[in-house]
């Protein structure tokens, strides 16, 4: 009997460590997305191989194979005219490994919301991923862009030793004056 007990434990052990690998990390904040219709791709063509080729390495990317993520990468895929651009940007504080869940659950997101355009971005309070047709390395552009206001209230609060106000002149007031 007690090899009985030894093999119960160890399938109970063994089906709640399966269980347990099975759950996921709670899905990212979403914040908003843009997918302008401006130029869209059929499906099934090379420009929507090239975008899942493409997303896939952004994958695969997020975390490097030591395990270490600078939280941004940028790759094309493709010739032209279906030549694709893409990237990705997680914030500072995230782990590679966060990360990477984050640009692997964006990369799904962003084809049910926008399914056939060839440019699209969206933002989450962790990460952003950014596709288009058009090259967006290096290049500075105000589109797409979207402002976001934060629905919380802000009061006073201790910040670095000094308490942060609404006017400008009460803040001056207060900082340390220094000869």
């Amino acid at each position: 009997m007690p090899s009985w007990k030894f093999f119960m434990f160890f399938l109970v052990l063994y089906l709640v460590s399966f269980v347990i690998g099975l759950t996921s990390a709670a899905d990212p904040t979403y914040l908003y997305h843009m997918c302008p219709n401006t130029t869209t791709f059929n499906r099934n063509s090379t420009y929507q191989s090239n975008l899942n080729f493409l997303l896939s390495s952004l994958v695969s990317n997020a975390t490097g194979s030591n395990g270490f993520s600078t939280g941004f990468y940028n790759t094309t895929a493709g010739q032209d005219p279906d030549k694709v651009y893409a990237l990705f940007l997680c914030r500072g504080d995230v782990t590679p490994t966060t990360c990477k869940d984050r640009v692997n659950f964006a990369t799904s997101d962003i084809l049910k919301l926008c399914p056939v355009e060839k440019q699209s971005i969206i933002w989450y309070d962790q990460c952003f991923l950014r596709y288009s047709d058009a090259s967006i390395f290096s290049a500075v552009d105000g589109d797409p862009s979207v402002i976001m206001s934060n629905p919380n209230n802000v009061t006073k609060k201790k910040k670095n030793g000094l308490i942060a106000s609404k006017d400008y002149n009460e803040e001056a007031q207060m900082m340390p004056r220094f000869p």
